[in-house]
């Protein structure tokens, strides 16, 4: 691996650190695979909100009420302020 792809690769690994932390997501496991040196990670979402309604910094937001919970594809992302 060079070192632009190695420091892309950790930008990519401290950034989802990052953003999961603060969703209330825990890191399950994280290999990487010996052959070809993909790496993959497993989160596990909180089963209630519990740790959202206790975060200082309330970032990212919520979703709105009015979005369906067990939506999973095909959603379109909006920019949230």
């Amino acid at each position: 691996m060079n070192r632009c792809h190695a420091k892309s690769e950790n930008y990519f690994v401290a950034a989802m650190g990052e953003i999961t932390v603060s969703m209330c997501w825990d890191l399950v496991v994280i290999a990487k695979d010996k052959l070809n040196g993909v790496a993959a990670a497993i989160y596990r979402k909180p089963t209630d909100n519990e740790c959202y309604n206790n975060r200082i910094k309330n970032e990212p937001p919520m979703c709105n009420e009015s979005d369906d919970p067990n939506t999973a594809w095909y959603l379109y992302f909006y920019i949230v302020k």
